[in-house]
């Protein structure tokens, strides 16, 4: 008799977690869904506007994180997207994202609205890589 040293709760209590296994993807793809349209939609609106004026305010923006929200959006979707083929650098990269962004804007809490849902998303996602690792399912 093959015993796996698995007790019969544990078999049970594991079965919810299955359930959950879609929170990253469905949150991420609402919060990604959210920064695509207010942050992406008006970038897109100012470059066709402004063109090179607004590229060279884009990339100023990439070096000044304070009360400027041009640098967090980039970089986050950069993590979302790498988080789907190397959901450990992926992730990490929206974790730290959202701690740097946070402490750089302490005096401002409104990055709270998009620093904390970004936060969420990047554990989620290490959380279902790291138990996915750790049953032998994922690389």
């Amino acid at each position: 008799m093959h015993h796996s040293g698995y007790s019969l709760l544990n078999k049970l209590t594991m079965k919810p977690a299955k359930k959950l296994s879609f929170v990253p993807e469905i949150l991420g793809i609402i919060v990604t869904a959210i920064m695509l349209l207010t942050f992406g939609a008006k970038l897109i609106i100012e470059i066709i506007n402004d063109g090179e004026g607004t590229l060279r305010e884009i990339y100023s923006a990439l070096f000044h994180w304070h009360d400027d929200p041009t640098a967090f959006f980039i970089f986050y979707i950069i993590g979302y997207i790498l988080v789907w083929w190397s959901p450990p650098l992926g992730s990490s990269i929206i974790i730290i994202l959202g701690i740097l962004v946070s402490v750089n804007n302490l005096d401002n809490f409104g990055f709270i609205i998009f620093a904390v849902p970004a936060l969420l998303v990047g554990f989620f996602y290490f959380e279902s890589w790291h138990k996915g690792k750790k049953a032998g399912n994922l690389h």
